[in-house]
């Protein structure tokens, strides 16, 4: 039989450093496993608030929006600037109110 060097670990020790490796491989590769998991998922809508019909429509689509997407959804009403003093100040309140998820105002 060969001799080995002085500085080999005894069989039982390298069978011990060998097990901790593969432990710290598992271990390292379900983290990675878990945080594919965890991902952040940003949604924001955007509608045209289209005068004059369709302002009331657009808190129809509000408050729809609203009722069946998370609160964390940002939500953007466009108007064009040169329209937006003909916008009823009624629409204007009522985005206010729903614009950041919360209809308890």
């Amino acid at each position: 039989s060969s001799m080995g060097s002085p500085f080999d670990l005894p069989e039982e020790s390298q069978a011990i450093n060998s097990e901790a490796e593969e432990a710290t491989i598992d271990d390292k590769m379900q983290a990675i496993r878990e945080a594919s998991l965890t991902t952040y998922v940003m949604l924001s809508l955007i509608y045209i608030v289209d005068l004059p019909a369709y302002q009331y429509m657009a808190c129809y689509l509000l408050a729809s929006i609203r009722e069946h997407f998370p609160a964390d959804v940002q939500v953007i009403g466009y108007c064009p600037e040169h329209k937006m003093a003909d916008i009823d100040p009624g629409v204007i309140r009522a985005h206010e109110i729903m614009q950041d998820g919360d209809q308890t105002h």
